[in-house]
């Protein structure tokens, strides 16, 4: 089953958005570490333009780098909305 017949909530979850600030999802940082070399926070700020905003996806990213790809603590994304835990006021959060 492809990820555009997953329900939309699964799909976001498959695909976990990693930057909000330029809307950068999982997978294109993955390719970036995976396929194009990056191995270092600014390889994958260079290659994805993720974490050039606020810089709050930075420790999701160094996790990436680190191969933990589970999110931890209060600040890992709420499952209804993507907001942090700690600032989620949706009611999967």
């Amino acid at each position: 089953m492809s990820a555009t017949t997953l329900p939309v909530q699964e799909a976001e979850r498959i695909d976990r958005l990693i930057c909000h600030c330029f809307q950068v999802v999982e997978s294109t940082i993955r390719q970036a570490i995976d396929a194009q070399g990056a191995d270092s926070l600014n390889d994958v700020l260079d290659q994805t333009c993720a974490g050039r905003g606020c810089n709050a996806c930075h420790l999701r990213i160094r996790r990436m780098l680190a191969g933990d790809l589970d999110p931890c603590g209060p600040f890992s994304p709420c499952e209804g909305c993507g907001l942090a835990n700690k600032l989620c006021e949706c009611p999967a959060g």
